[in-house]
């Protein structure tokens, strides 16, 4: 995905709010016309001043254009932020209930930590994003596109100024990107083996601090650190050179005005006031030149977490129910496993023709060493996993036909490991029915 894509995906999210989003674009455009008027108005007044003529009336209506500026600033600055909150909660909950329907084998590929780091890094980054767009970029944007024509219509060989400066810029900016995209990419990826050991060590800590691996663990991890560093040092000095060189093109482009202006006014081409303002332009010109230099570059650097983001909205769930599954009602309790046959991927391991029958009421062992595949047949029969081939059913009904939940709350699990949620005792107890009420709850904490 291109970072076009990625960025148009992210923009269209806001699409979802139509009338907030067009308020706030409305306003936007208020606050990139207000500041280009105010420098006309202002050139207007100092050439009133200077020949003696009264300049109470510009003044008035620069007042006027300033109070529009300050009514949509404050709207855009509070709305755009409720948009951006209100945006960032909607997607970071469809990540999350993303992640929990994604099969054992995509959190067992990626890592855990890995997919909290999408989740959180990823909503985070839309946040700013989204702020970011709203509250400057589309303001500067629009400021620019106002600038160009206002400035060529005062005069052309003030804007031609402007305009080398605006190419040196972009051209920087290219360059720039061009040299780093390949490393920003590296480095989020190495921000995600951070994340996944961080979410790996914390998930085992009790095999950590049993096997004594303290020492071990931090070094491991001051390695993956470094290797980060080394990968993000290189893009960060470019990108330390985009704003030397930048800097550099705006203090000839203020030299150049002056200079320029002073033989113009000698020759009566331009007015004292038209300089100041053009002055104005070249001030403004960088402002929003910097803001968006600056949200490029950010989107660079974001567009490999994007595209995380978006990789995990996208995933495929690894067990789907059929559009006609029905519900899995009053069953004795039978179960058979008829020639199953599972490969995990990339992998010759997995069960292979398992046939055998549990009746109800009657207690079945699976024996066998580590790595024999008895986990992997009872998250068969959940549909954890789905099988390559063959079929199980439950008082002959095939389970690929009902429905998910239905089959999954008729299978009481007691897990090897407690797998203690970090809530009350009542609220763990509860994770098998969450209506249970307190009599049950306790009833149930006393079998236990």
């Amino acid at each position: 995905m291109s970072i076009w894509a990625v960025y148009k995906r992210a923009l269209s999210l806001l699409a979802v709010e139509r009338a907030q989003t067009f308020w706030v674009v409305l306003s936007g455009i208020a606050l990139g016309v207000v500041p280009i008027a105010e420098q006309v108005l202002l050139a207007r007044v100092v050439d009133a001043l200077s020949l003696g003529q009264g300049a109470f009336p510009i003044i008035g209506l620069w007042a006027l254009v300033g109070l529009v500026g300050i009514v949509a600033g404050v709207f855009v600055a509070v709305t755009a932020d409720r948009l951006a909150h209100r945006r960032r909660l909607v997607a970071l909950g469809e990540a999350f209930e993303r992640g929990i329907l994604l099969p054992i084998s995509y959190h067992a590929e990626k890592g855990s930590g890995a997919v909290v780091r999408n989740i959180l890094a990823g909503t985070d980054a839309l946040f700013w994003n989204w702020l970011s767009f709203l509250r400057e970029q589309f303001v500067a944007l629009v400021g620019i596109l106002v600038l160009i024509p206002t400035a060529i219509y005062m005069n052309t060989t003030m804007a031609l100024i402007l305009a080398l400066l605006a190419v040196v810029y972009v051209l920087a900016n290219v360059v720039v990107a061009q040299k780093t995209s390949i490393g920003q990419a590296a480095v989020e990826q190495h921000y995600i083996n951070v994340y996944g050991r961080v979410g790996d060590v914390l998930g085992n800590v009790t095999v950590v601090q049993s096997y004594a691996r303290f020492a071990y663990e931090m070094q491991a991890m001051r390695t993956v650190m470094a290797d980060l560093l080394n990968a993000q040092y290189p893009v960060l000095t470019w990108w330390g050179v985009l704003t030397v060189l930048t800097r550099t093109a705006a203090t000839i482009a203020f030299v150049a005005i002056y200079a320029v202006g002073a033989v113009l006014v000698g020759r009566g081409q331009i007015t004292v006031g038209e300089i100041v303002a053009f002055v104005g332009f070249a001030g403004l010109m960088i402002g929003k030149l910097d803001a968006l230099s600056g949200f490029a570059v950010r989107i660079l650097q974001f567009a490999p977490t994007f595209r995380s983001f978006f990789d995990l909205l996208d995933a495929t769930e690894g067990v789907r129910e059929k559009p006609d599954a029905r519900p899995l009602e009053n069953i004795a309790g039978n179960v058979r496993y008829q020639d199953v046959t599972f490969r995990f991927k990339n992998s010759d391991q997995g069960v292979f023709d398992i046939s055998f029958e549990a009746a109800a009421g009657k207690t079945i062992a699976l024996v066998g060493p580590t790595g024999a595949g008895k986990t992997t047949t009872a998250a068969l029969l959940q549909r954890l996993r789905a099988p390559d081939s063959g079929r199980i059913t439950i008082d002959g009904i095939d389970i690929g036909d009902v429905t998910l939940n239905s089959l999954r709350h008729n299978i009481a699990v007691v897990f090897q490991d407690a797998g203690l949620f970090n809530r009350s005792i009542a609220e763990n107890i509860r994770v098998g029915r969450a209506d249970a009420t307190d009599a049950e709850v306790e009833e149930a904490a006393r079998l236990a």
